[in-house]
């Protein structure tokens, strides 16, 4: 990003609404906050987040774009004003507040979401739908979190992921790259080409811009197209042996 999107003048005029700061992970012994990007539960590189003055984290951009940027920011400002208002003994904004943490990935578990929704009575069907978005959003984060090492850990990651493929409900924002990314490959090591497709169309809306991401995309077409081919000549096989036998 460095090379790109960070010198452009959009976020150069981006950056005097914020303070700015870049951490960079050496590995060298003794180095001051050496560690920060793991405390912070970065998961690879480059990690982006808005942080407090404290260092708190108050949020992660939707996308690597100044205009995602933007709107995060927008989002977090706006989460600021509705507790000075509801501090302030404004009423009725708590749902108003809860949907705009939600949005932003303020709630560290599955169990603080859905025990905080308890506490509202009358969300409208569409709240309802994020609000279940965003459990699935945190189960996928909290599955990458505690996977398993190796080609294994990998497989039992991508049927947990196929599992939630299959309920119907997806994750946005921050887990939604993984998410197809792993079901991808998962679905891929099954043969499974119906679900790959739909998992890299999702990958190539995500990550088709990704000068990284170009080789991965032809491979992974490459890949499927030798599934698709493969499973229609085995169900020709089939349709023959059928008639044979008739």
């Amino acid at each position: 990003m460095e090379g790109g999107l960070l010198t452009t003048p959009e976020f150069s005029t981006f950056s005097e609404k914020v303070v700015p700061f870049l951490h960079v992970t050496t590995r060298i012994e003794g180095r001051a906050n050496e560690k920060l990007l793991s405390e912070k539960g970065g998961r690879g590189f480059p990690t982006l987040m808005f942080l407090d003055a404290e260092g708190e984290i108050l949020g992660e951009p939707g996308g690597r774009d100044v205009a995602s940027f933007d709107k995060t920011l927008g989002a977090l400002t706006a989460i600021k004003d509705l507790e000075k208002r509801i501090a302030a003994g404004e009423k009725n904004l708590k749902d108003d507040l809860f949907m705009a943490q939600l949005a932003m990935g303020q709630f560290k578990t599955v169990a603080e979401i859905e025990e905080k929704a308890k506490s509202f009575k009358k969300l409208t069907k569409e709240q309802k739908a994020t609000i279940a978005k965003a459990v699935v959003g945190k189960k996928v984060e909290e599955a990458m979190n505690n996977m398993e090492r190796g080609p294994e850990g990998q497989a039992k990651l991508g049927k947990k992921f196929k599992a939630i493929y299959e309920e119907g409900i997806f994750p946005e924002g921050d887990m939604e790259g993984p998410f197809w990314g792993f079901l991808m490959e998962y679905a891929e090591t099954e043969r499974d080409a119906k679900t790959m497709k739909v998992a890299l169309d999702h990958v190539k809306r995500i990550f088709g811009k990704e000068e990284w991401a170009k080789g991965l995309i032809e491979e992974k077409e490459a890949s499927l197209k030798e599934i698709q081919e493969g499973g229609a000549e085995v169900v020709e096989e089939e349709v023959v042996e059928e008639v044979v036998e008739g």
